[in-house]
């Protein structure tokens, strides 16, 4: 028989695993029973979770998937709607070259003096002679 470990406080599927006795709860994981149905659900959620750096809610499985709906719930009946709010990771900074950030530079103001280019990027007055030199 295939199980969802669920990590009970945060509510998160830990993951599967396959055993031929119920394991016993522990208080920090509960196990469910599931299909293959089931399995097929929270590895599509799986794999875009993965995508996202996320885990899978308990609740997003459910949300997906009557029928582990009501193997959680027991059948009971509720108004209470999912609500998923995640962090996302920091975006990583995109390299931008300095030569090409200059010469954008010196096409958006055809008319810069070198001092204007030197104060701007804290180049001396010679490199910024040779850029406009260069790019213009």
């Amino acid at each position: 028989m295939n199980y969802i470990v669920v990590h009970k406080p945060a509510q998160l599927i830990q993951k599967v695993i396959t055993s031929s006795t119920p394991p016993a709860p522990s208080n920090d994981y509960s196990f469910y029973e599931v299909s293959i149905i089931v399995l097929n659900h929270f590895y599509k959620l799986h794999k875009k979770a993965i995508a996202r750096g996320v885990q899978v809610s308990v609740g997003e499985l459910m949300h997906s998937c009557p029928s582990f709906h009501n193997q959680v719930s027991k059948g009971k009946q509720s108004k209470v709607q999912l609500i998923t709010t995640r962090m996302r990771n920091e975006l990583t900074p995109t390299v931008v070259d300095r030569a090409s950030t200059i010469c954008d530079w010196i096409k958006a103001k055809p008319s810069a003096a070198p001092h204007d280019l030197s104060d701007k990027f804290l180049t001396g007055t010679v490199v910024a002679k040779a850029y406009l030199n260069k790019y213009r």
